[in-house]
């Protein structure tokens, strides 16, 4: 790795000198190998696959590049987008002189400047105050489980007039090479609470500072500008060790940012919490009239599901136009909490299949819903589109089966229950028998019980073969039998031990 940066900073150096020096010409590009030296250092020819949405204008955008650079932390990702760029540019311009054009070498140089600090494997002690601090955290590491839609990379940056900018960056999906955009944010926090959190991390770096760095960690980049519009760049291992001196930079920035779960220096996030998820389904169903001289008539169905932290609830409706209203509400105690705990408030409806844009309805069956989360910490949030798969989030299958599976173990209905209502009492002189299994084996044998407490599904001790050998069996069946009707006979039949 010391190898490979030191390789790229010598780049980075030459090549900054060679495009700032204003007789530079195409020739010299080429005379110089500038392709040869990027394909050398395994950059990327093409980078854009690879790059989030909003960061691929980069590749062609003097503004784009100088809006987004700072997030950007990866020597060879830098590298990579100036080799796409000089390849890019050599295929469409048909005057070879217009890659030194103000715009591209402007370009050229911005690139180069930032590789040229990220390269650079000294650490520079901080002088002359903090001005402006771009940090970048990303969860890379084995600590951190990156299932797809995951918050990868969070971007921060702060400013002395109060300015903050924070986006993220979420995991791709399999069939999506990208990472995609996830949260974003701009706000104004004012100058005192700015000058507190730059003068923070003037102090945090311009003492004994050190890097720390951990193979089984995230890591974390922050470019700090000073007063005087110098950059200077630190890194470190996402992991709770950032306090120097009774400083804890991270938890300063986390006080003065009415921002939810940030992964910051330390990666200590604290997650917001759902309080109530609301989903409403509307469908209407259109009824072609009989003659073009009628209209037809519209039916409309709706459905409205209702989990509510504060009164332990879920309430489950049912409207079929009018004719007939199906109401259920289930009551929990305690429990509730406990399943709306398991929902991660960012992913769980974040990602849309596809677009709704997309769908071609029929136009005589229109299928809507809207979901409301209401979130402890960063109040409410609506996701809304048509009641399709390709418009439905992501993960809806999963949410709507753990919700089932949730719903279900507390729904024991028995007064509509046929195993129920059509269980026939064991009567005098009949006998218990119960059908078991062995190692969910489909086969099943008869053993003898008296024991009344034995239930389907139990586990019980019953003798196997000549030796009577005791072993685990599974209860699949309880009948019972008169004498005369026996399956197995009395004298020869073995009897449950113990369940």
């Amino acid at each position: 790795m010391e190898e490979d940066l030191g390789a790229i900073n010598n780049f980075a150096k030459k090549w900054l000198n060679i495009f700032q020096d204003p007789q530079t010409c195409y020739q010299d590009l080429l005379d110089n190998k500038l392709g040869p030296d990027c394909y050398k250092l395994n950059f990327e020819p093409d980078i854009l696959p690879y790059l989030a949405i909003s960061y691929k204008d980069m590749v062609t955008s003097y503004k784009d590049l100088e809006k987004y650079i700072h997030y950007i932390t990866f020597p060879d990702t830098i590298g990579s987008i100036i080799y796409s760029r000089w390849v890019s540019l050599n295929k469409s311009l048909h005057n070879k002189e217009e890659v030194l054009n103000p715009e591209n070498r402007s370009w050229f140089i911005l690139a180069l400047k930032r590789l040229l600090i990220i390269s650079n494997e000294e650490v520079y002690l901080l002088e002359g105050g903090a001005k402006t601090i771009h940090l970048t955290s990303i969860c890379n590491s084995v600590n951190y489980l990156l299932e797809a839609g995951l918050e990868q990379e969070h971007h921060l940056t702060i400013d002395l007039n109060g300015q903050v900018s924070f986006s993220t960056l979420n995991h791709p999906y399999e069939e999506i090479l990208y990472y995609r955009t996830g949260r974003s944010q701009e706000l104004n926090i004012g100058k005192p609470a700015a000058n507190r959190i730059l003068n923070a991390v003037g102090k945090y770096f311009s003492g004994n500072y050190s890097e720390r760095l951990s193979l089984d960690a995230g890591l974390w980049y922050m470019e700090v500008v000073n007063k005087q519009g110098h950059s200077y760049f630190y890194r470190g291992s996402l992991v709770p060790v950032s306090r120097k001196e009774n400083l804890d930079l991270s938890a300063i920035i986390r006080n003065e940012l009415a921002i939810d779960n940030l992964y910051l220096l330390d990666g200590e996030i604290e997650a917001d919490k759902v309080d109530r998820i609301c989903i409403d389904y509307n469908r209407k169903v259109k009824v072609k009239a009989r003659n073009h001289q009628e209209e037809g008539m519209v039916k409309v169905y709706r459905e409205n599901l209702i989990i509510d932290r504060e009164s332990e609830s879920i309430e489950y409706i049912q409207d079929n136009g009018g004719s007939c209203t199906v109401s259920r509400k289930f009551q929990f105690k305690g429990k509730l909490g406990e399943f709306l705990d398991g929902l991660d408030s960012h992913r769980t409806f974040e990602f849309i299949h596809g677009k709704s844009s997309d769908i071609i309805e029929n136009p005589y069956d229109l299928r809507r819903y809207k979901i409301t989360m209401d979130l402890s910490k960063t109040g409410q949030r609506t996701i809304e589109g048509k009641f399709y798969k390709q418009g439905l989030p992501r993960n809806w299958n999963d949410f709507i089966q753990n919700l089932l599976n949730f719903m279900s173990s507390y729904d024991q209905s028995q007064i509509l229950n046929p195993a129920i209502y059509n269980f026939m009492a064991r009567k005098k002189g009949e006998y218990i028998y119960c059908s078991v299994s062995f190692d969910n084996s489909y086969k099943t044998y008869y053993y003898l019980t008296d024991d009344y407490s034995i239930n389907v599904g139990d586990l019980v001790m019953v003798p196997v073969g000549q030796d009577d050998n005791l072993s685990t069996a599974k209860v699949i069946d309880i009948e019972y039998f008169k004498e005369e009707d026996v399956p197995f006979p009395l004298d020869k039949i073995k009897k449950i031990i113990r369940n």
